[in-house]
């Protein structure tokens, strides 16, 4: 067999490898290949190491980055509920500054365990965090199936709270034809005018109909703006 051809397969291995799921019950506890020693300030490998062991490790340290955040910050709340003194406490536990303890509280409390997605970091659930929960769950869901980064994420999130309309044209047809409506109205208020002729009374029933109308198509664009596109 060509070295060629035992690369190549040595890399439909490694293929199948990234598609499986990382089976760790336990995700603060991972076992490590045969040689490899692990201490406090860093790992050491053996040179004779095989690369499925080296990128299942990896992953492996992956999914433990991303569980360490939740538990630190599930343990947080959990300390808050029973015991008080929340952040103090955490803070010379963990080590971690306050605005990062805080932020990943409020994260955690916004996603139940159930809502979590383990195929995505904590950082990309904060980036949905402030939406609904449908909505959260929408871009969750459109996150992990097409890959997206947590930038990638961010920009559609910005993409759909940006507003539809930024300015509003002040000739805008249904603007003039309101303040024309309003002036009506002003002078039946100052002259204590009893009812408005057939001109007025029809302009007044024609802009109440158009702004129903506008007002329809805005918020039939606005639900499609809160749609992931």
């Amino acid at each position: 067999m060509s070295k060629q051809l035992k690369r190549d397969r040595r890399f439909d291995v490694l293929d199948e490898m990234i598609q499986e799921p990382v089976d760790v019950s336990n995700p603060l506890v991972v076992p490590t290949p045969q040689g490899v020693h692990v201490s406090p300030n860093g790992a050491e490998f053996p040179e004779d190491l095989p690369i499925e062991e080296w990128v299942s490790f990896g992953r492996k340290l992956h999914q433990v980055g991303q569980s360490y955040q939740w538990v630190v910050a599930d343990w947080v709340r959990f300390g808050e509920r029973k015991y008080g003194e929340m952040y103090k406490e955490a803070l010379e536990q963990t080590g971690f500054s306050y605005k990062t303890l805080r932020n990943m509280v409020s994260v955690a409390g916004k996603f139940e365990l159930s809502r979590r997605r383990d195929n995505l970091t904590p950082s990309h659930h904060a980036e949905v965090a402030s939406l609904s929960p449908k909505q959260q769950d929408r871009f969750l869901e459109k996150a992990e199936k097409e890959n997206w980064t947590r930038t990638q994420l961010r920009q559609r999130v910005r993409h759909t709270k940006k507003p539809a309309v930024n300015t509003v044209d002040k000739d805008h047809p249904l603007l003039v034809r309101a303040k024309q409506a309003e002036k009506y109205v002003l002078r039946m208020q100052e002259k204590d005018v009893p009812a408005l002729n057939k001109g007025e009374a029809r302009l007044l029933s024609d802009v109440v109909k158009e702004i129903e109308q506008g007002l329809a198509k805005i918020k039939a664009s606005l639900a499609e703006h809160h749609d992931v596109q």
